[in-house]
């Protein structure tokens, strides 16, 4: 239990708090983030709390187990395919084990910054149908089952100590999914799966039995297999026809510059060896989506934005515009049919699907406790304090203390 979990139940039985119940969109002003982080520990149903920046996000997961609340992060804002790169693998393995949690139903909710909602993935259909799920008795030849992991984004490794590798020795594999709180090892009896077994990483010693295990992509960028040819010849027609564009301004060596960076592009897609920055060719294989459209239709979405974050989405999204038609222009940047990231205008008509809760952190109309009851105050008048709480508590009522000024605690006790 958290240490102010205690708390909960005296936000979450407020007058105030089931008002909120009722109504799509809500506007409290005065909650300060450590308010913002009590009031997501007590909404009940899938939530995803946004702030402004990472180090804010980083504030709020360590606060939020203080209340007994699962959370993860869904980081973004890094630099995008725009630039050529590909998005740090650490914070695509975070987003893809936010979703696999959230879709087992293991995290009460997600923190995100502003930035992360417009950053584009494979979309929940996608996922569905990439995720692989093995059982024990299952038919999987390994070497097969190896060259899907790679397909998925795994890295093959001598032994594996991270998430998003995988490393295969005669008739064992051992893989690190998304979402696993351990790599887990493989065992066949000829073709057939014999045991799934979850392992320390370190000492390489089995920790437990599984019946399945689900493993989910690593890699934003899901290559369709069975219809490459196909894929390849849209990319080429797409590419054909925005070189015949710049060819139209006179950008001849642009054109070129850019026809011939396609070419270099689908011989490593085709051989199955994505590179830097090939994300940008993902919705030419596969739909794709932002975090609102894998949540639950009920989720609550909560904005802790202080006036000088309200604008990170946009000047985040105008620095990117700014480079990728720069980029186009240069020819070193394909058209894809959906961009890599999503509008403002896309975001903000994606929230408002889902129940909304805005904070504000500006100084309140009313008082900051608007949940709470009126309360009495003890100035320095530590006996009379501890006399009553003392008569609460041997009348079963439960007592939490909670204090930044520990002297002020210590004297209380005492």
């Amino acid at each position: 239990m958290g240490a102010l979990e205690p708390l909960r139940p005296y936000l979450s039985g407020s007058p105030g708090h089931a008002a909120l119940e009722g109504r799509s969109h809500t506007v409290l002003q005065g909650m300060s983030l450590g308010a913002g982080v009590f009031l997501a520990s007590t909404i009940g149903r899938p939530w995803v709390l946004v702030v402004p920046d990472p180090d804010t996000l980083r504030q709020a997961l360590l606060d939020l187990p203080a209340y007994g609340c699962r959370a993860l992060p869904f980081p973004g804002g890094e630099l995008s395919v725009h630039h050529g790169v590909s998005p740090e693998q650490e914070s695509s393995l975070r987003r893809f084990t936010a979703l696999a949690a959230l879709a087992a139903g293991e995290v009460d909710g997600l923190v995100t910054t502003t930035a992360a909602l417009a950053h584009r993935m494979p979309a929940p259909g996608v996922l569905r149908e990439s995720r692989l799920t093995l059982r024990v008795g299952d038919v999987h030849v390994p070497a097969e089952l190896a060259s899907h992991l790679v397909r998925l984004g795994f890295r093959p490794e001598a032994a594996v100590t991270t998430k998003g590798t995988f490393a295969r020795r005669g008739g064992l594999l051992d893989v690190w999914p998304p979402g696993a709180e351990q790599p887990v090892r493989i065992e066949w009896f000829g073709e057939n799966i014999e045991s799934l077994r979850s392992f320390d990483p370190v000492s390489q010693r089995s920790e437990g039995q599984l019946d399945t295990l689900a493993v989910w992509p690593v890699r934003e960028l899901l290559l369709p297999v069975d219809a490459w040819s196909d894929t390849a010849t849209t990319i080429q027609q797409a590419a054909d026809q925005q070189a015949a564009q710049l060819r139209g301004w006179g950008h001849r060596a642009e054109a070129d510059r850019l026809k011939a960076l396609v070419r270099e592009h689908l011989e490593r897609l085709g051989a199955f060896q994505p590179g830097d920055g090939d994300e940008v060719y993902a919705s030419f294989c596969h739909d794709t989506g932002t975090l609102l459209d894998h949540l639950p239709e009920d989720a609550t979405i909560l904005r802790w934005l202080p006036v000088e974050g309200e604008d990170r989405l946009g000047v985040y999204l105008g620095q990117e515009e700014a480079e990728r038609d720069r980029k186009r222009k240069a020819g070193l940047l394909i058209t894809p049919p959906t961009e890599p990231l999503a509008s403002v205008e896309e975001i903000g008509a994606a929230i408002a699907r889902f129940r909304r809760i805005d904070l504000q952190p500006e100084e309140p109309e009313d008082d900051l406790f608007w949940w709470a009851p009126q309360v009495q105050g003890f100035p320095n008048h530590y006996d009379e304090l501890a006399r009553r709480l003392l008569a609460r508590s041997r009348a079963g009522e439960r007592v939490v203390i909670a204090s930044n000024q520990p002297q002020r605690v210590f004297a209380l006790l005492e």
